[in-house]
């Protein structure tokens, strides 16, 4: 059995210190790209793997380094103001994740929103460069907003929340809508309810890149064709923001009721459950609702958290790796993580008397909700 071959022996071969050999396979930028390239090259040729005990422990080392040495990672929103994205509870809990998880590995998170440096993004670059940071966190872009641009990217290590700006193709992490619409039909239909019909706004579906229907239509091509209800995916302005200029406009809301009759509504409460009452529709005596979003700290509806402040700790995990390896620039081929939702039991949708006869056994089987998994 031929000896490993270690990073002294690549050494010795390209005539370097076992220092700079390290940095190389690291991809560390002290090395001139050349001389990583050249050293990068003859590990290749010499089939040379890094001892995994080794690796361990060295990942250990520099976490506890990190914790003590504390650098800066940037937190870039693109929204249509400063803080505007505050106001949406996913955003919201994306960010304190995020700082959450970065300070616990030795970093710090400083927020810059683009619209400072909108026309004069060289400005945003000398700062960063000026402040060493090297990480970044693309969060909160409004379908509104510029592009960012103006980024000398091949230089910055970066991760995404959720999946924009498209045209920026780097690794991203977000909430798995489709699996949670999918569980919150489910969870719906499994508490006995026959019609269920989901209200969101259509910019919810275009941003996450048509999960939401995705997840419906998944649901409803095993359902029996009479207990399909069409989504209602209503317009809204492309610069509405509040919970008032976001609410389902009551005319259109009236007629889909009216001749689709769900028993259940799938929604953001909102969005929704102001629209229900001024048509004098109560929840739950005349129809089920459940949330699907539903925010920190409340108890009471049922409907899905979507788990946002993990999203936002597993980018800062993602970037970290990015930052202790000096993986810069867009990857050849970006990697999506999802993060899914926690299901919750709530008195707007109490059970009723359950019935699988008119759902298909496949539906009934389906791994996204096993048949002894507990509904109360």
């Amino acid at each position: 059995m031929n000896p490993r071959v270690t990073q002294s022996d690549i050494a010795r071969l390209a005539g370097v210190h076992r220092t700079t050999v390290s940095l190389a396979l690291r991809n560390h930028p002290s090395i001139p790209v050349p001389t990583r390239q050249r050293i990068q090259s003859l590990a290749e040729n010499l089939s040379y793997r890094p001892d995994p005990g080794l690796s361990a422990l060295m990942a250990y080392r520099n976490s506890a380094k990190l914790r003590k040495i504390t650098s800066t990672i940037g937190y870039i929103t693109n929204w249509t103001t400063r803080w505007g994205w505050r106001d949406v509870p996913a955003h919201g809990e994306f960010y304190s994740g995020a700082a959450r998880r970065a300070e616990q590995l030795g970093y710090r998170t400083e927020h810059f929103w683009f619209g400072d440096y909108a026309g004069h993004p060289e400005r945003l670059a000398q700062v960063l460069h000026a402040r060493g940071i090297r990480g970044l966190i693309l969060a909160s872009h409004a379908i509104s907003s510029p592009a960012i641009c103006g980024l000398n990217w091949n230089d910055l290590s970066v991760v995404k929340i959720d999946t924009a700006p498209a045209e920026l193709p780097f690794d991203y992490v977000t909430n798995d809508q489709r699996r949670i619409l999918q569980l919150i039909m489910r969870r719906t239909l499994a508490l006995g309810y026959r019609r269920v019909g989901v209200v969101l706004p259509r910019r919810w579906d275009i941003v996450s890149e048509l999960a939401w229907s995705a997840g419906l239509f998944a649901i409803q091509a095993r359902l029996d064709p009479a207990a399909r209800v069409p989504g209602l995916f209503y317009d809204t302005s492309v610069t509405a923001n509040s919970a008032a200029e976001m609410r389902v406009p009551v005319e259109s809301f009236g007629h889909w009721l009216e001749e689709h009759q769900p028993d259940a509504i799938i929604g953001y409460g909102a969005y929704v459950l102001p629209s229900l009452r001024a048509l004098g529709r109560q929840v739950p005596s005349s129809i089920g609702f459940a949330d699907v979003l539903l925010e920190h700290g409340i108890v009471g509806p049922a409907g899905m958290r979507q788990n946002s402040a993990r999203v936002g700790e597993v980018a800062t995990e993602r970037l970290a790796q990015l930052l202790t390896h000096n993986i810069t620039g867009a990857p050849a081929v970006p990697v999506a993580t999802l993060v899914e939702g926690t299901w919750c039991h709530g008195d707007t949708l109490p059970a009723r008397a359950v019935s699988f006869d008119w759902l298909d056994d496949a539906a009934v089987q389906s791994p996204i909700f096993p048949p002894d998994a507990p509904l109360a």
